[in-house]
């Protein structure tokens, strides 16, 4: 799936995409250019469209008969919305973390490596290195190390530290593109503070799209900001711009709070 020449054109490139639950619209005519190693943060009230933009981006959408899905979405230009598609390989280069973490069972390195094994790989010393490198990413090869809790159940970790878990066993298999559907949401404010420095890391690696409600958030973290309400995207630009100086009246009052 991966481009044989250097694509110079935007990272992810959603255009028209519309979104319907049965007779519901969810995402109407989105168009977003994401270039590469970019941070774009998503806002606006929930059920505005953000969490529905982020899974038609990784074709989470097809695991719901329910869902119909049209418009153009491309990774490094290349249609990802066509049938021929390798749906698991676009899900390795493009990894999704869910607001509340979603361990597997087994134990933290078990975990870790989930990714590594489904893709075949089986060579002890090349999923310890990867469980370690991706543990340390994320900021818990040294809690693991100390507390001895890698060969414990992944799910007696603290609610954080299983995000932060979460977060690791996507970076194992080095994906180009993470999606963050409102990744603190759960968290208290210091919890969240250590996800949201994992995040700032990450910045520098990968293309990320945060789709949160605290917008504060937004504004530490994203190089741009999308408003969205609706289910259609408002107003998207840089996002000190955005949040001093809309151009668009609705976002300007969803931002002081005259709307939702």
């Amino acid at each position: 799936m991966k481009a044989t020449l250097a694509w110079t054109g935007p990272k992810v490139e959603l255009s028209d995409v519309s979104v319907r639950y049965a007779e519901a619209v969810a995402l109407n005519k989105a168009s977003l250019k994401v270039p590469h190693r970019t941070t774009i943060a998503l806002i606006g009230a929930s059920g505005c469209g953000k969490t529905t933009l982020l899974r038609a981006i990784n074709r989470l959408h097809d695991l719901d008969e329910s869902v119909r899905i049209n418009g153009s979405v491309k990774l490094d230009g290349v249609e990802m919305l066509a049938s021929g598609v390798d749906v698991y390989a676009l899900r390795r280069r493009v990894g999704m973390i869910f607001p509340r973490p979603t361990v597997m069972p087994g134990t933290v390195a078990d975990n870790a490596v989930f990714g590594m094994r489904a893709q075949g790989i089986r060579d002890r010393r090349e999923l310890e290195d990867g469980c370690e490198r991706a543990l340390r990413r994320t900021l818990l090869w040294e809690y693991t190390i100390a507390s001895g809790s890698m060969l414990k159940p992944a799910d007696s970790l603290p609610i954080d530290l299983q995000q932060r878990l979460c977060i690791a066993r996507a970076l194992a298999v080095d994906p180009e593109v993470l999606l963050f559907d409102d990744p603190t949401f759960e968290l208290d404010p210091i919890a969240a503070g250590g996800i949201e420095d994992i995040i700032a890391r990450l910045r520098r690696d990968c293309t990320v799209l945060l789709a949160t409600n605290d917008l504060q958030q937004a504004a530490r973290l994203s190089d741009v900001t999308c408003y969205m309400a609706g289910g259609e995207i408002i107003e998207a630009g840089d996002t000190p711009v955005l949040f001093s100086r809309p151009a668009n009246a609705r976002t300007e009052d969803f931002l002081a709070g005259r709307a939702s």
